[in-house]
């Protein structure tokens, strides 16, 4: 059983790749942004630059993603209000849009289907909805 469960752990995996985007920065996640991975993700997103206008969240390549991940994203987003940078999220997988859609995460930050749509909506001063504290 144990060999079964790492094996899982194996197949489950994240990776981050940052680049830059005009003033601001894109972190492009690959994988799974799930429980088991939720250790790795914290730790890789240290060397998120925090000398940028804000942050593009690029999501069109993770396959999964859980309550852990949102609480990820959230955590993110309270991190982009304290150091006044703004945020915003690509996703293109119909089936991660829907899970948006049902936690109402969409409302702390704009969640858009590629990376030009974030880049101009950030530069348009996208307020959100809802403050973190208040989600």
């Amino acid at each position: 059983m144990q060999d079964r469960i790492r094996r899982l752990d194996e197949l489950v995996d994240i990776s981050i790749d940052f680049r830059p985007c005009k003033d601001y920065e894109q972190i492009v996640f690959t994988g799974h942004l799930v429980y088991n991975t939720n250790a790795k993700t914290k730790s890789l997103l240290h060397n998120q630059s925090t000398t940028v206008r804000g942050t593009i969240l690029d999501l069109s390549k993770i396959q999964n993603i859980d309550s852990t991940g949102f609480g990820v994203l959230v955590n993110l987003s309270k991190e982009a209000k304290q150091q006044n940078r703004k945020l915003a999220v690509v996703v293109t997988d119909p089936f991660i849009d829907q899970l948006f859609q049902i936690s109402k995460v969409y409302l702390l930050f704009p969640v858009v289907d590629s990376p030009e749509k974030a880049l101009q909506i950030l530069d348009q001063g996208y307020v959100p909805t809802l403050s973190p504290e208040q989600y």
